[in-house]
């Protein structure tokens, strides 16, 4: 079986790049993402307040007062 060696650098090098590339966009979309959850970062902002408004709902649908004898939710 005769070896394509030509071919095997160009399959390596090919591989290589795109793992390479791979690498290079997990890390840009790391410090976009960190960026974007650090103190004052807009998405953390919205998780903040969408956090708010869940728990301002969930707090308003607290029974405080038990409604008699042999309390049920």
């Amino acid at each position: 079986m005769p070896i394509n060696v030509p071919e095997l650098i160009q399959q390596g090098l090919e591989e290589a790049f795109a793992q390479t590339l791979q690498q290079v966009i997990r890390e840009e979309a790391a410090r976009i993402l960190k960026d974007a959850f650090a103190d004052g970062g807009a998405l953390r902002l919205r998780i903040r307040e969408e956090l708010q408004k869940g728990f301002s709902m969930m707090v308003e649908g607290i029974q405080w007062e038990a409604r008699g004898p042999g309390f049920r939710p």
